[in-house]
Protein backbone atom coordinates (compact mmCIF):
# COMPACT_ATOMS: atom_id res chain seq x y z
CA UNK A 1 0.00 0.00 0.00
CA UNK A 2 2.72 2.22 0.37
CA UNK A 3 1.89 5.00 2.88
CA UNK A 4 0.22 6.47 6.41
CA UNK A 5 -3.26 7.32 6.04
CA UNK A 6 -4.07 11.02 6.14
CA UNK A 7 -4.08 12.14 9.75
CA UNK A 8 -2.06 9.85 10.97
CA UNK A 9 1.21 11.48 11.60
CA UNK A 10 3.00 9.68 14.21
CA UNK A 11 5.65 12.19 14.52
CA UNK A 12 5.99 14.21 17.73
CA UNK A 13 4.01 17.44 17.31
CA UNK A 14 6.94 19.76 17.26
CA UNK A 15 8.44 17.79 13.82
CA UNK A 16 4.94 17.85 11.94
CA UNK A 17 4.76 19.53 9.01
CA UNK A 18 2.90 23.47 9.67
CA UNK A 19 -0.08 23.61 7.07
CA UNK A 20 0.86 26.00 4.27
CA UNK A 21 -2.24 27.72 3.50
CA UNK A 22 -2.71 31.29 4.31
CA UNK A 23 -4.33 32.27 7.33
CA UNK A 24 -7.45 34.67 7.01
CA UNK A 25 -7.44 38.18 8.87
CA UNK A 26 -10.94 38.35 9.47
CA UNK A 27 -13.36 36.25 10.69
CA UNK A 28 -15.36 35.02 7.67
CA UNK A 29 -18.64 35.36 9.22
CA UNK A 30 -17.99 38.88 9.16
CA UNK A 31 -16.66 39.37 12.72
CA UNK A 32 -13.64 41.58 13.44
CA UNK A 33 -9.88 40.49 14.86
CA UNK A 34 -7.74 42.74 16.59
CA UNK A 35 -5.06 44.29 14.72
CA UNK A 36 -1.82 43.41 15.97
CA UNK A 37 0.55 46.17 16.40
CA UNK A 38 3.27 44.76 13.47
CA UNK A 39 -0.47 44.91 11.44
CA UNK A 40 -0.82 49.03 12.35
CA UNK A 41 3.02 49.43 11.98
CA UNK A 42 2.13 48.00 8.39
CA UNK A 43 -0.76 50.56 7.53
CA UNK A 44 0.76 53.85 9.02
CA UNK A 45 3.83 53.57 7.93
CA UNK A 46 3.33 53.58 4.13
CA UNK A 47 0.77 56.42 5.01
CA UNK A 48 3.77 58.72 7.19
CA UNK A 49 6.03 57.82 4.41
CA UNK A 50 3.94 58.91 1.44
CA UNK A 51 2.85 62.30 3.99
CA UNK A 52 6.52 63.25 4.45
CA UNK A 53 7.47 63.19 0.49
CA UNK A 54 4.56 65.16 -0.11
CA UNK A 55 4.61 67.55 2.07
CA UNK A 56 8.86 67.92 1.58
CA UNK A 57 8.41 68.24 -2.18
CA UNK A 58 5.96 71.09 -1.29
CA UNK A 59 8.74 72.30 1.27
CA UNK A 60 10.98 72.49 -1.68
CA UNK A 61 8.92 74.18 -3.60
CA UNK A 62 7.55 77.16 -1.11
CA UNK A 63 11.69 77.53 -0.05
CA UNK A 64 13.07 77.96 -3.27
CA UNK A 65 10.60 78.98 -6.09
CA UNK A 66 7.53 80.22 -3.68
CA UNK A 67 6.04 82.61 -6.79
CA UNK A 68 5.89 79.68 -9.33
CA UNK A 69 4.25 77.55 -6.96
CA UNK A 70 1.64 79.71 -6.27
CA UNK A 71 1.11 80.38 -9.68
CA UNK A 72 0.46 76.94 -10.30
CA UNK A 73 -2.74 77.95 -8.79
CA UNK A 74 -3.30 81.27 -10.43
CA UNK A 75 -1.90 83.63 -8.42
CA UNK A 76 -0.46 86.88 -9.27
CA UNK A 77 3.13 87.26 -8.96
CA UNK A 78 3.94 87.12 -4.67
CA UNK A 79 5.49 90.89 -3.10
CA UNK A 80 8.37 90.26 -0.53
CA UNK A 81 5.85 89.94 2.46
CA UNK A 82 3.81 87.27 0.34
CA UNK A 83 7.49 85.17 -0.32
CA UNK A 84 8.53 85.31 2.86
CA UNK A 85 5.57 83.83 4.46
CA UNK A 86 5.53 81.34 1.83
CA UNK A 87 9.07 80.13 2.67
CA UNK A 88 8.15 80.47 6.40
CA UNK A 89 5.38 77.67 5.25
CA UNK A 90 7.96 75.61 3.36
CA UNK A 91 10.28 75.27 6.44
CA UNK A 92 7.05 74.18 8.54
CA UNK A 93 6.33 71.93 5.96
CA UNK A 94 9.70 70.80 5.68
CA UNK A 95 9.85 69.74 9.62
CA UNK A 96 6.58 68.23 9.25
CA UNK A 97 8.00 66.08 6.50
CA UNK A 98 11.04 65.50 8.81
CA UNK A 99 8.80 64.27 11.70
CA UNK A 100 6.55 62.08 9.56
CA UNK A 101 9.57 60.74 8.13
CA UNK A 102 11.24 59.14 11.44
CA UNK A 103 7.90 58.89 13.07
CA UNK A 104 7.17 55.68 10.55
CA UNK A 105 9.42 53.68 12.17
CA UNK A 106 9.28 54.67 15.78
CA UNK A 107 7.21 51.88 18.28
CA UNK A 108 3.83 52.30 19.63
CA UNK A 109 3.25 54.55 22.03
CA UNK A 110 2.32 58.30 23.31
CA UNK A 111 4.82 59.84 20.99
CA UNK A 112 3.11 58.35 17.85
CA UNK A 113 -0.27 59.03 18.49
CA UNK A 114 0.09 62.98 19.15
CA UNK A 115 2.10 63.09 15.99
CA UNK A 116 -0.92 61.13 14.26
CA UNK A 117 -3.14 63.05 16.48
CA UNK A 118 -1.71 66.55 15.34
CA UNK A 119 -1.34 65.39 11.54
CA UNK A 120 -4.89 64.51 11.51
CA UNK A 121 -5.89 68.14 12.96
CA UNK A 122 -3.19 70.13 10.70
CA UNK A 123 -4.62 68.62 7.63
CA UNK A 124 -7.95 68.47 8.58
CA UNK A 125 -7.79 72.72 9.67
CA UNK A 126 -5.39 72.99 6.49
CA UNK A 127 -8.98 70.96 4.01
CA UNK A 128 -11.31 73.61 5.88
CA UNK A 129 -8.71 76.63 4.64
CA UNK A 130 -8.26 75.09 0.95
CA UNK A 131 -11.89 75.19 1.06
CA UNK A 132 -12.48 78.60 1.88
CA UNK A 133 -9.45 79.52 0.10
CA UNK A 134 -11.28 77.96 -3.47
CA UNK A 135 -14.41 79.40 -2.83
CA UNK A 136 -12.95 82.87 -2.88
CA UNK A 137 -12.15 83.07 -6.15
CA UNK A 138 -8.46 84.08 -5.54
CA UNK A 139 -7.15 80.49 -6.98
CA UNK A 140 -8.62 78.47 -9.68
CA UNK A 141 -9.66 75.58 -10.00
CA UNK A 142 -6.42 73.20 -8.46
CA UNK A 143 -7.14 74.91 -5.29
CA UNK A 144 -10.17 71.94 -5.29
CA UNK A 145 -6.92 69.38 -5.25
CA UNK A 146 -5.47 71.02 -2.53
CA UNK A 147 -8.22 71.11 -0.36
CA UNK A 148 -9.37 67.42 -1.86
CA UNK A 149 -5.82 66.26 -0.62
CA UNK A 150 -5.99 67.57 2.76
CA UNK A 151 -9.29 65.93 3.18
CA UNK A 152 -7.40 62.71 1.98
CA UNK A 153 -4.93 62.92 4.79
CA UNK A 154 -7.27 63.67 7.23
CA UNK A 155 -9.65 60.63 6.75
CA UNK A 156 -6.45 58.43 6.53
CA UNK A 157 -4.77 59.74 10.00
CA UNK A 158 -8.15 59.67 11.52
CA UNK A 159 -8.33 55.90 10.27
CA UNK A 160 -4.78 55.01 10.87
CA UNK A 161 -4.88 56.62 13.89
CA UNK A 162 -7.48 54.94 15.59
CA UNK A 163 -6.16 51.58 14.64
CA UNK A 164 -2.58 52.92 16.40
CA UNK A 165 -4.00 53.98 19.66
CA UNK A 166 -3.24 52.20 22.62
CA UNK A 167 -6.48 50.11 24.35
CA UNK A 168 -5.91 52.68 27.68
CA UNK A 169 -6.45 56.05 25.13
CA UNK A 170 -9.46 54.63 22.80
CA UNK A 171 -11.47 53.49 26.68
CA UNK A 172 -11.46 57.44 27.64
Amino acid sequence: MGGALAGTDCRPTPLRRRASRPQLKRDPLGGSQALSQGDVAMQLTPLLSLYAVVTGLFAVALLIVPSQLMSVYGAAHLDTLQTILSRFIGSLFAGLAVMAWTARASEAGRAREAIVLGLTILNGLSAVVAVLAALSGVFNALAWGQAGLYALFTVFFVIAGRASMSPRARAS
